[in-house]
């Protein structure tokens, strides 16, 4: 009794409190798990030295009590299969050897019952435990899965409302995209007292064109005429889109009008250096563009966008009346 209640005070109740301590403090699941096994075969082992140890002809029973160790390691800690499967393997080799040592006439059908309870006992909660990781796995893909489904979803949905948005053949801004933005920096501009310019382009005799070399060359020919934009009208507050066939406009925000004519006259030698033959246009033998600009400040008395679209339609009247191929703004000198 006496050596029992040292090993168990002085050696397994301090490493039972230092593991304990431990499995709260190691970031590593596996570590804690491991650790938690070697705590079970720690007290097995006290139990089997106890019970070697005592003089008691009746000891071999007490080696029963490894059954509580199984049960509170598979049951109450829930280890994982394989941690658990090492330890009660080694638990049920402990018993089998300190039975072995033990066994006597008197005692053999009581060692009998505890092996068969803690070779049951060991059975149903590794079972316990082989489910328990199994249904946490499942749940696991499953969760992955669903995960997986839902950022799938989202990049599809984010395609779709980029397409609707873009228009497929030049990439740039779509009708719809052009209107939502106009609103949201019109809103912005009313509130800071700036500028808006708008630039409305038109490709020069496009239909003669597309008559002459076919549809699909005309579609290569809006693509370069969008990707000539783009490269001209690069700044972050900019925006370009398609207006409708081969008119374009952009939304140049806190521009003033000459500024905007500035950058416009850049994006009409731009598309004339393309130099892009144009043999059935009466103003030049290369693919030109005409362009209106106009401005207007959005906290100026009965200021909207569909005014300032009405302006840069009419400037773009205007540079098409005098000989196309040529830039006209408001506001400004021919």
């Amino acid at each position: 009794f006496e050596l029992s209640l040292k090993l168990r005070l002085f050696i397994f109740t301090p490493s039972t409190i230092l593991g304990i301590y431990l499995i709260t403090k190691l970031p590593s699941a596996p570590l804690r798990e491991w650790l938690a096994t070697g705590t079970g075969l720690i007290a097995s082992a006290l139990n089997l030295f106890i019970c070697l140890s005592s003089k008691d002809p009746f000891a071999g029973p007490y080696l029963v009590s490894m059954v509580p160790i199984i049960m509170f390691s598979n049951s109450v800690a829930q280890m994982r299969f394989f941690p658990a499967l090492v330890m009660d393997s080694a638990i049920l080799l402990m018993f089998g050897y300190g039975a072995l040592e033990l066994a006597s006439p008197h005692n053999l059908p009581i060692l009998l019952s505890a092996g068969f309870t803690l070779t049951s006992a060991s059975v149903f909660t590794l079972y316990g435990c082989y489910t328990l990781e199994r249904d946490e796995r499942q749940n696991w893909l499953l969760h992955l899965r669903e995960r997986l489904l839902l950022q799938e979803l989202e990049r599809a949905n984010l395609h779709l409302d980029t397409v609707s948005r873009s228009d497929l053949l030049t990439e740039v801004a779509n009708r719809r995209h052009f209107d939502e933005y106009m609103q949201l920096v019109w809103e912005r501009a009313r509130l800071d007292g700036s500028d808006i310019s708008l630039m409305m382009i038109d490709v020069d005799h496009f239909k003669s064109y597309n008559d002459r070399y076919g549809h699909p060359e005309g579609d290569e020919c809006l693509k370069e005429v969008a990707a000539t934009l783009k490269r001209r009208l690069r700044r972050p507050g900019d925006l370009i889109a398609r207006f409708g066939g081969e008119e374009f406009i952009a939304v140049l925000a806190g521009t003033p009008l000459t500024t905007a004519a500035s950058a416009a006259e850049r994006v009409r030698k731009g598309v004339e250096n393309l130099n892009r033959q144009h043999a059935s246009s009466p103003t030049h033998a290369v693919v030109t563009v005409s362009i209106g600009v106009a401005c207007l400040r959005p906290n100026a008395p009965h200021a909207s966008p569909a005014q300032l679209i009405a302006a840069a339609d009419e400037a773009l009247y205007q540079a098409k009346s005098r000989g196309r191929n040529r830039v006209f703004a408001f506001g400004t000198n021919d």
